[in-house]
């Protein structure tokens, strides 16, 4: 049996201030016995909660285990233990001294102030963990070398690698890697509305040729898939990379070199 402590029906003090808390066995099978009440004069012992329904919730491993006012197990909730931030806002400008402030802010604020938040919120919460965690970064190759008809987009991926780097040195005490992968050309629906803005601007004539034009020099000879990012995204969320952190990695069939 493992002991688990969590309260009555609602967490409750009496006149004295003294907290008076239901002790429960927890048993193999997940059912519970006893329910003896004792008194504690040093308040709610570490790791209860009681939401406003008065369900009691329990820390367990990493996870909480949420209990019924009558010890009624609910269910339980796994802490997470890595984070992928995913945002991407940018689009094919015919002649750099058109970009309009408003677009170069608007890259900014999708692409660079979306993982900055992102990532506060994870390391956050991995702090209240306090098991460590991953936070992975969705930069670019655009964030590594800069495009010239990508330059707002260019500016924003570059500032995500910063941070990413930031971030890497400021949470290593709290055991918290933090890397970034950097894709290259993806088909995806995001590339076929570039295509079509290619298009627009004048830069390309017919559907497809932005994309032949970027794929051109690819070593391995093809465009991107999904696919191809997914196992570097999930190797970086994995135990498999807890000695690096900091690494902005190309995922780009061989476009750029560093």
């Amino acid at each position: 049996e493992t002991l688990l402590y969590i309260a009555d029906s609602a967490i409750s003090n009496d006149p004295a201030g003294n907290s008076h808390i239901r002790r429960f066995s927890v048993n193999v099978d997940g059912t519970l016995s006893g329910g003896e009440v004792f008194v504690t004069t040093d308040g709610i012992p570490d790791g209860l909660r009681a939401d406003t329904d008065g369900n009691i919730w329990t820390s367990a491993g990493a996870g909480v285990n949420i209990y019924a006012p009558d010890a009624t197990w609910l269910g339980r909730i796994a802490f997470p233990d890595a984070a992928v931030t995913n945002l991407t806002f940018g689009g094919p400008d015919h002649d750099l001294l058109f970009v309009t402030a408003g677009k170069c802010l608007y890259s900014v604020r999708v692409n660079a102030r979306g993982v900055f938040l992102g990532t506060q919120e994870a390391a956050e919460q991995f702090r209240r963990q306090g098991g460590g965690g991953k936070i992975v970064n969705t930069a670019s190759i655009a964030g590594k070398s800069g495009f010239p008809l990508f330059a707002a987009y260019s500016a924003s991926k570059f500032a995500v690698i910063g941070l990413t780097q930031a971030a890497a040195r400021a949470l290593a005490e709290d055991q918290i890697t933090v890397n970034a992968f950097c894709p290259g050309v993806v088909t995806t629906e995001l590339w076929e509305q570039l295509d079509g803005e290619f298009i627009e601007i004048g830069e390309t004539e017919k559907p497809g040729e932005a994309l032949e034009s970027f794929g051109a020099g690819i070593l391995v000879g093809r465009l991107s898939t999904p696919d191809d990012i997914t196992g570097l995204a999930l190797f970086l969320a994995s135990p498999d990379s807890d000695y690096i952190t900091g690494q902005a990695i190309n995922v780009d069939g061989g476009m750029i070199f560093h």
